[in-house]
């Protein structure tokens, strides 16, 4: 079937949920030519969850890359949309307002070719049950016409779904599937919280520049080893990835400054292990015991949660005299909250 306008797409989707054909009845990339796309998506967003994508187009891995990018980072337009139950539109990621929006993605994003972004909540009356995701790899203004467009597909794909049987049991192909056995391997070996298995999967793609997807069916199959490949859990269950280590407990998540952080890749690293810990929604505790001189760019990572809108970490030592001098010369001290002991931390965040 040759689609000839938006108006027909959304025509076909009203009929594939009215027959019950469920989403592969829609053609991704057809629909993102109609759209003015180069990419589209659809995700599902579970309660509590994480964004799971369920429809793009197989042959164009951009969308999916793009999904990936924001599954890793915990942040992006899919994300905000879905928080927030808003439409999200973003001309270009490369403008300085969206790298302080989302920091950690918009680095990322940069590297695919992608510059606009346009993420519509699929909302079930004032449920937000997924998001539709356009990309397009030009900066410019969407018009009236194509955000109408949008829009109309994410309230006649809301439809579709209601109307589609079996969600990831042979109705929709889930194409992240692979990352919940993956975790499973971490949750079994290590006996952590599956949560914090799947923290420690979303780490290793940012810091190997490997796909998540992939990474994780490299676990299951025995090809990456959890403790060896990925980090060892260590004495105290922290996820060791050289400068930092992380854990996730039940009222918190622990990140651990394994020394002084010099490297650009150290700093990275501990930005997004913080950032990945806030997207938890529990209180993350910044272990700085084993720092001596705390750097101008270690705290400005520590301070980067404020400028996206989240908690500051809280901070257990023993902290170094020459850190918490740091902390009072720049006036930064009384927005922590600090602690002698890492115990301490964790029983008042408890």
């Amino acid at each position: 079937m040759t689609l000839r306008n938006s108006s027909e797409l959304v025509d076909l989707l009203h009929r594939a949920a009215r027959s019950g054909r469920g989403l592969s009845a829609i053609p991704a990339a057809a629909s993102a030519r109609l759209l003015g796309l180069d990419a589209v998506t659809l995700s599902l967003l579970p309660a509590g969850g994480n964004l799971e994508l369920v429809w793009a187009d197989p042959a164009d891995r951009l969308g999916r890359e793009l999904q990936d990018l924001q599954c890793i980072a915990g942040e992006g337009p899919s994300w905000e949309a879905g928080r927030t139950g808003c439409t999200v539109i973003v001309c270009d990621l490369a403008a300085a307002a969206a790298v302080r929006r989302w920091p950690v993605f918009a680095a990322a994003a940069a590297n695919t070719g992608v510059r606009a972004v346009i993420a519509v909540p699929l909302c079930e009356g004032v449920t937000v049950v997924g998001v539709l995701t356009g990309y397009r790899t030009r900066p410019a203004l969407f018009s009236g016409d194509q955000r109408r467009d949008c829009v109309w597909f994410a309230r006649a794909a809301v439809d579709l779904l209601r109307q589609t049987p079996g969600l990831g049991a042979g109705g929709v192909h889930l194409y992240r599937a692979e990352i919940q056995p993956g975790a499973g391997m971490f949750d079994v070996q290590h006996r952590v919280f599956v949560e914090e298995a799947l923290l420690r999967l979303r780490m290793y793609p940012w810091r190997h520049n490997h796909p998540l997807d992939g990474a994780a069916r490299d676990v299951a199959g025995g090809r990456l080893r959890p403790g060896r490949d990925v980090g060892d859990m260590g004495s105290d269950a922290c996820s060791g990835l050289g400068a930092v280590a992380v854990a996730e407990r039940r009222s918190h998540v622990v990140v651990r400054l394994e020394h002084e952080l010099d490297l650009p890749a150290d700093l990275d690293l501990l930005e997004t292990a913080l950032h990945q810990g806030a997207m938890t929604g529990k209180r993350v505790v910044a272990d700085l015991s084993q720092v001596e001189y705390l750097s101008a760019e270690t705290l400005g990572c520590l301070l980067g949660p404020a400028r996206r809108g989240q908690a500051l970490p809280w901070l257990a030592g023993p902290v170094s005299m020459p850190a918490l001098g740091r902390l009072r010369v720049t006036g930064t001290l009384r927005a922590f909250r600090v602690f002698p002991s890492l115990c301490e931390a964790t029983r008042a965040a408890r």
